[in-house]
């Protein structure tokens, strides 16, 4: 059995919009993670709240806090597989539900998206400074926490209620 055809039999199972729910609340699983491991950060750090990045000894060798690179790493790979069922799921619906016409329309807007939200990203750098980070993403996570429920009610529970 060729990979791709398993893949297309795991991803057949699930509904497009639960996988667009699991995508929200990984989202803010990895965010809410990252605030408190930058919590522990600031806490373990020699110099805690005091900019750790810029925690130096007398010699010029930065002083770090001692937290695992595994522990470190959760974060990245939570946001890894958030990314994961949010891009391909929403560029395989929007592909799949287009008229045959529109389809690169259809297209540009999922991918407009994208484009909206890099721009607040760029708005939001300048509350992305070392003392204010626990506080960016744990804000993040309760956003997507809230977009996340707000899907599932009207996404995934909506849809049982109608038939």
């Amino acid at each position: 059995m060729p990979v791709s055809s398993s893949l297309v039999l795991v991803r057949s199972h699930p509904s497009t919009f639960l996988e667009l729910e699991i995508n929200t609340h990984l989202a803010h699983i990895a965010m809410l993670y990252a605030a408190v491991l930058q919590h522990f950060i600031f806490k373990m750090s020699p110099c805690h709240d005091n900019a750790p990045a810029a925690c130096i000894d007398a010699i010029g060798n930065p002083w770090q806090a001692d937290i695992n690179v595994w522990v470190v790493s959760g974060p990245y790979i939570l946001v890894g597989m958030s990314e994961i069922f949010a891009s391909i799921t929403s560029l395989e619906y929007a592909f799949t539900k287009a008229p045959l016409r529109i389809k690169s329309v259809v297209m540009a807007f999922s991918q407009f998206q994208v484009a909206l939200a890099s721009a607040l990203n760029f708005a939001l750098t300048a509350v992305n400074v070392e003392p204010r980070f626990a506080w960016l993403f744990g804000s993040f996570g309760v956003t997507a926490w809230i977009v996340g429920t707000l899907f599932f009610i009207v996404y995934v529970l909506l849809p049982f209620t109608l038939y």
